[in-house]
């Protein structure tokens, strides 16, 4: 799965479908304004993802010309340092490591107790029990240390300093991570909420820098590894700048999808399912005139002046389907 986030991509960052150690990477170029390709690997495809990573682990940052950066922290700083930011003095840098190196400490017994096979091999009862312990003694250790150096700041707006650094990034990345497990949700919202009232406002203030950011990603499109009836729709996504989930399937992954009843409306593809709202759209006509009037692409007044058509005619299901569209004036 793919999202594009801008308009000509240099970097591609690889990682899982979740926010986990890769989202405050995310929110650093989103934040930059860099435009970056967003993979996202899911967890059917990570053994094979895996075999060709230097170090066997995500996140990988692929720059212009194939050179990959691995680990997310020498990432982050990579990209604090190139973007502006990393802190300029030898406090404010303490700062910044300590609360990185203390959300981490929360976030590694977070992963291993929150997180599904293949990224947590424990069983059920052990998550449980892990969870109930980080919550009610090794979490408030944490917690409250970051209160306090909220309290200690300058401003409560940011975490070190008067402005963005790495450590708001990863803080508020795997803050969202907490808030995409629903049992961690539950747990770790309320516990904030109830007893740490300047994190729970320093929050609420960073998370409004990315509604933009998030409100982008809303878009998935459906299709096979080809262009087909779908590439119409990739090139409307593109031209508009607006991110999306580019899920293409082989054939023999369709046939498997395709036997999943009622998950496909017409058991066919081209499908943009738009989300939270959970509407989907079938048909690659009906598909293309709904985006194109809700972006501006297509007269309101007199549409009739305009008509989209076929140059050919593709079959629909197998890789060697094609199709190409254009608008015509009659």
């Amino acid at each position: 799965q793919r999202r594009v986030h801008g308009d000509y991509c240099l970097m591609k960052l690889y990682y899982f479908d979740f926010p986990g150690r890769g989202e405050a990477i995310r929110l650093t170029l989103s934040h930059a304004g860099v435009p970056f390709e967003d993979v996202r690997i899911q967890f059917k495809d990570w053994l094979a993802t895996k075999a060709k990573l230097e170090l066997k682990q995500m996140p990988v940052l692929e720059l212009e010309g194939g050179k990959q950066l691995t680990q997310s922290y020498a990432i982050l700083e990579y990209l604090g340092c190139k973007y502006g930011y990393l802190p300029t003095n030898h406090d404010e840098i303490y700062r910044c490591i300590f609360i990185m190196n203390t959300i981490e400490d929360v976030f590694q017994k977070a992963i291993i107790y929150g997180s599904p096979p293949p990224v947590s091999t424990l069983d059920e009862k052990t998550k449980e029990e892990g969870m109930k312990k980080l919550i009610e003694t090794d979490g408030k250790l944490y917690l409250n240390a970051i209160e306090r150096k909220l309290i200690e700041n300058v401003s409560q707006d940011f975490i070190v300093g008067r402005k963005h650094t790495i450590a708001d990034f990863y803080l508020v990345g795997v803050f969202i991570h907490m808030m995409h497990t629903p049992k961690w949700k539950e747990l770790f919202a309320s516990h904030i909420a109830s007893g740490y009232p300047l994190l729970q406002s320093y929050i609420e203030k960073r998370l409004t820098d990315f509604n933009e950011y998030y409100k982008k990603c809303d878009y998935k499109l459906y299709y096979f590894v080809t262009p087909g009836r779908a590439e119409m729709t990739r090139i409307l996504f593109r031209h508009c700048k607006i991110p999306f989930g580019d899920i293409r399937f082989t054939p023999d992954q369709w046939m498997k999808e395709e036997k999943k009843t009622g998950k496909y409306e017409l058991e066919q593809l081209p499908v943009l399912k738009c989300e939270p709202s959970g509407i989907n759209y079938s048909q690659s006509d009906a598909i293309i005139q709904t985006l194109g009037l809700k972006h501006g692409l297509l007269p309101v007044n007199k549409p009739e002046k305009l008509s989209l058509i076929h140059i050919s005619e593709p079959t629909r299901r197998y890789a060697i389907s094609y199709a190409v569209f254009c608008l015509k004036k009659k």
